[in-house]
């Protein structure tokens, strides 16, 4: 959440994307403070007839951390927020870094000092189940971490291809498609895309020839319906695919479209997570 807003603020043209990224930096500070009091196993406070209220509210949540010297900034965001979202008012630029920095050192604080855990060594790839997919996903944002941008924008792309190609049921998911939109049962495509239509054929030439547009046909037809897997990200896709195809070129990519592509992949990858397309080789 913090790091989408960041990626609002950045967009300083657009008047939404700037409410948006105050929104961001709040929900992320709300969601840290309530995994913190259920961590803590906190009892909700009482309300003025000394009864325990029904759900946690933003400054009773901020309460418990008010120990923390970020604590008060973090106040004045919320205060910010709801001029954001309830009188429509616009935060300037300034605004923005200013916010987005109380914010990273407000989650900084709370993760090292209440989680014990290192704020910096948290990544978007430990949401990814498989190990391998994981790992190359980890390369990538290495790479980024370390301005190394085209490093990062190719190993972005091994990590697409070790979730599509490298067993993890895309491709074979891709193959059912296949079978079952070219009308199944006898049809022409489904004998084509077997794997022993060759056999149809005695002379070597043929058989060969006849093997190798078997095969053909049976990736086209899983390419077509990988794609489909791609839904909303097609676009994106195109977009990733043409930084890949520059970097044969030696053109030196920039930052943005490093991150565009690790996003791009990051989030891909865990979309077909969540729908259960992966599953351990």
């Amino acid at each position: 959440m913090f790091m989408r807003g960041s990626d609002f603020a950045k967009n300083t043209s657009s008047t939404i994307d700037r409410l948006l990224a105050i929104h961001c930096f709040d929900n992320s500070v709300e969601m840290v403070m309530k995994i913190f009091v259920d961590y803590k196993k906190i009892s909700l406070p009482k309300d003025k007839n000394n009864n325990p209220k029904k759900h946690w509210e933003y400054y009773d949540l901020l309460k418990n951390l008010e120990k923390l010297p970020t604590s008060s900034k973090i106040g004045n965001l919320h205060e910010e927020r709801n001029n954001v979202h309830h009188r429509g008012d616009v935060p300037s630029f300034e605004t923005l870094i200013k916010y987005q920095g109380y914010t990273e050192d407000f989650l900084k604080e709370v993760f090292s000092k209440e989680f014990e855990t290192c704020y910096d060594t948290l990544s978007l790839a430990d949401l990814i189940d498989i190990n391998d997919i994981r790992v190359k996903v980890k390369e990538a944002e290495s790479a980024f971490n370390e301005t190394r941008y085209n490093d990062c924008v190719g190993r972005s792309d091994e990590a697409l291809q070790t979730a599509v190609f490298d067993g993890h049921r895309i491709v074979e998911l891709a193959g059912k498609l296949t079978g079952y939109w070219g009308g199944g049962g006898e049809s022409n495509f489904s004998k084509i895309i077997r794997d022993d239509y060759s056999n149809n054929y005695n002379e070597e030439t043929y058989k060969k020839l006849a093997a190798d547009v078997s095969k053909s046909f049976l990736q086209l037809g899983q390419a077509l319906s990988t794609s489909q897997f791609l839904d909303e990200y097609r676009i994106e896709f195109i977009k990733h695919r043409q930084r890949v195809d520059l970097l044969s070129e030696n053109i030196v990519l920039d930052k943005i479209e490093a991150l565009h592509s690790l996003n791009f992949v990051r989030n891909l990858i865990l979309k077909w997570q969540s729908e259960g397309l992966f599953s351990e080789k």
